[in-house]
């Protein structure tokens, strides 16, 4: 496992566990319609169960939950998300997440993420 980004910058051993290791983590899609806070995330590479590499991004939530995801959407959405902090010098954590649904062109369901 490899952290590609996370935030804090330096996680603490027990927000690294928690983020990457935790059994009690759950998927992000159990969010949706709902809304949440940042205490930290982390974004790293895991192996699946075929064997092959995949990007994860996972959130410690203000509660103390820790909710993960894969999905590319969510990912850019929160990524986006992330960018307009740091242009706008904002910390992350003070930031209001919903976690909101969709239905592709080929009918499939997928999460993504918008500032609240």
């Amino acid at each position: 496992m490899k952290i590609i980004k996370s935030f804090p910058e330096n996680l603490t051993m027990k927000q690294a566990y928690s983020l990457t290791s935790n059994p009690d983590s759950r998927p992000m899609k159990t969010l949706e319609g709902a809304t949440f806070n940042i205490d930290a995330y982390a974004l790293y590479e895991d192996i699946n169960s075929k064997g092959e590499t995949q990007e994860v991004l996972a959130v410690l939530t203000s509660e103390g939950d820790t909710f993960s995801t894969i999905s590319a959407t969510f990912k850019r959405n929160f990524d986006d998300i992330l960018d307009i902090c740091t242009d706008y010098n904002t910390d992350p954590s003070t930031v209001d997440i919903e976690v909101i649904g969709g239905e592709s062109k080929q009918g499939r369901h997928y999460i993504g993420c918008k500032m609240n």
